[in-house]
């Protein structure tokens, strides 16, 4: 996942199904230490999202934010794992799944720590 770059949940979907119908589930697993941050948790398909890093946290484990996002005051949505999680249950549930399918999945894991059948 390319990093610290401004880019719609759509088109981090989009890629990463890509990913996984031509290079496979391992590929996909291959790129991990990111997370998805917006201006708030509640994101839709097409708002503009930032790729970071993971948080760090202080002694107090306080959350400490990569500077890109303290800067634009975005807040974590998703991690790495879960979304790979989830686009991996739809791939496999669903070969032609569609964005819209997987992104109405990334909100009912969310939401429920499951996931849902197609």
């Amino acid at each position: 996942m390319k990093m610290k770059t401004e880019i719609t949940l759509k088109d981090i979907i989009e890629d990463m199904l890509e990913v996984i119908k031509k290079d496979g589930e391992k590929e996909l697993l291959s790129d991990y230490g990111w997370c998805i941050y917006s201006e708030g948790i509640e994101i839709e398909l097409n708002d503009v999202c930032i790729v970071d890093s993971y948080p760090d946290y202080d002694d107090d484990d306080n959350e400490i934010l990569p500077e890109l996002i303290s800067q634009k005051a975005y807040e974590l949505v998703f991690r790495d794992e879960m979304v790979q999680d989830v686009v991996i249950a739809c791939y496999n549930q669903k070969k032609e799944c569609t964005v819209t399918e997987v992104f109405n999945a990334l909100k009912y894991y969310d939401e429920h720590d499951d996931f849902l059948v197609l």
